[in-house]
């Protein structure tokens, strides 16, 4: 008899393995890696335009008849990344949020991580209305002007409807915009759900008009990024040179054909956050 969970396993892995070759998939630790932390071929570009509420609420409404329960069933995530911002930009927006910060590091307790892209300050909500968490990363603990990247992200609970998510970004938005820091808040937008039938990332890509940049295809999982002009979250792809294409959109299917094992599909605006599984951003 086969094993389900040994399944679910073994796609995680290659969908895993999937990002690797395509190398265009932010994580929370930083440009450059890539699912669980592993180093890329080479890095992404910056994100060129922050995915909006309107992005959300396509992409809810295009995969709302792929996945079973509709897009409600599915599980949500959002990441914002700013720049330049300083230890007490990052305490003052957390306090603004409702988020508990750690009080070590509030302290200015020394970090044995403190290294250009290390976590050294982070903050926290969790609640009903889903899980916050507040990341500045690469700042020198002993200079609170010095300025580092915010990481901020954003975990929907169960079930939860879409104006509650909308009501949860525009919140952060106007909570990070508040900072005082030159840079723009960029946010993403990462959806995992189950297909109730194949070929779902293909009929979500359709509906939002996209044209294929890039693939990656094997015998159990295919990723593609796609352009489109329907949605404003937008990254652009190759060296960063001008004229290069810009990703709007990217889909991966994996699994699926086995009797009671649904295809496993993950959405990212402009790309897909950390690996294709139910983890986070």
């Amino acid at each position: 008899m086969s094993n389900p969970r040994a399944k679910q396993g073994a796609g995680i892995v290659l969908a895993f393995l999937a990002l690797a070759v395509l190398a265009t998939i932010y994580t929370a630790g930083g440009k450059g890696s890539i699912g669980w932390s592993v180093t890329a071929p080479k890095k992404p570009d910056v994100q060129m335009s922050s995915a909006t509420g309107e992005d959300m609420e396509k992409l809810w409404n295009w995969a709302d008849g792929e996945l079973g329960g509709g897009s409600r069933a599915a599980s949500w995530h959002l990441r914002w990344s700013l720049d330049g911002v300083t230890a007490d930009q990052a305490a003052r927006t957390a306090e603004a949020l409702g988020m508990t910060a750690d009080a070590k590091d509030l302290a200015g307790g020394k970090d044995e991580n403190k290294t250009s892209g290390g976590i050294l300050w982070e903050a926290a909500r969790s609640s009903a209305e889903g899980t916050l968490k507040l990341q500045l990363l690469g700042t020198d603990r002993e200079n609170r002007e010095a300025g580092g990247q915010a990481v901020m992200t954003y975990h929907a609970p169960p079930a939860a409807e879409l104006r509650a998510i909308l009501s949860e970004m525009t919140e952060v938005n106007a909570a990070l915009t508040a900072t005082g820091t030159d840079s723009k808040p960029m946010m993403s937008i990462k959806l995992y759900g189950h297909a109730i039938r194949v070929g779902a990332a293909g009929r979500i890509a359709q509906k939002a008009g996209g044209a294929v940049l890039d693939e990656y295809k094997d015998s159990r999982t295919i990723v593609r990024t796609y352009s489109t002009t329907a949605l404003t979250g937008a990254m652009r792809l190759g060296e960063g040179k001008e004229g290069s294409a810009s990703a709007s959109i990217q889909l991966a299917e994996h699994g699926g054909g086995d009797a009671g094992i649904a295809a496993e599909i993950t959405a990212g605006i402009p790309l897909i956050n950390g690996d294709l599984s139910e983890s986070g951003a």
